[in-house]
């Protein structure tokens, strides 16, 4: 079976249903989990490289058209081939950029998990076509990197676990934050804009006409 073209098209889907919600608050508490996880996808990023790099070499080292199979298994087995070598040379680096890059980004992080993923499908059915088909030396060169690809998408698991429920912590706070703010009772502006009553007006304009009439009568001849 074509495992390898059938799973790549996996790693286009959208992961934006885990993409990260800008424009909470985030706090001391909320910021420590935080630099774990970009930690942690470091440390997976370097590992992945350097194991990809081992697979690519091992893999190129395979025969498989000498394989004892017949023609349509060993035409498999080599595309099988090819598109581990592509994917590590190809798919793999910009993806492991882009998180290096945003190491926070959950959408950033998933399409290379799901990468990872789709590239031990390929490799555990390469191994055990190299177990069955090829020579012993071949199987031991294969099996090694099987179970280190395995391993290091059990781990990228568990950190994307970690990162998504940190995401999960600061909305639920941002949340409460705004239901907080809505809880507060309005606060209450009074503009007095009210016409002044005719008394009023009438009692200004006698004042007027009294201090009007004293400055005249006081003034010099």
């Amino acid at each position: 079976m074509k495992f390898f073209r059938k799973a790549l098209p996996l790693i286009a889907l959208s992961a934006s249903t885990l993409a990260q919600s800008s424009g909470y608050v985030s706090s001391p508490q909320a910021n420590a989990p935080a630099s774990t996880s970009s930690s942690n996808v470091n440390m997976l990023l370097a590992q992945i490289e350097q194991e990809t790099q081992g697979l690519n070499m091992d893999v190129g080292k395979l025969r498989t058209d000498k394989w004892k199979t017949d023609a349509s298994s060993r035409q498999q087995a080599g595309e099988n081939v090819a598109s581990i070598q592509r994917n590590v040379t190809a798919a793999l680096p910009g993806l492991i950029g882009t998180v290096r890059a945003t190491p926070q980004s959950l959408a950033a992080n998933f399409k290379l998990y799901r990468n990872l993923n789709a590239l031990y499908d390929v490799v555990s059915s390469l191994g055990e076509s190299a177990g069955a088909f090829g020579r012993p030396e071949e199987y031991e060169t294969i099996a090694p990197h099987t179970r280190a690809i395995d391993e290091l998408r059990r781990n990228y698991a568990d950190t994307l676990q970690q990162m998504t429920a940190t995401a999960d912590d600061r909305l639920a706070a941002a949340a409460r934050q705004g239901q907080a703010a809505a809880s507060q009772p309005p606060k209450k502006i009074i503009v007095d804009d009210t016409e002044p009553t005719a008394t009023a007006k009438k009692r200004k304009s006698k004042k007027s006409t009294a201090s009007s009439s004293s400055g005249a009568t006081s003034a010099p001849k």
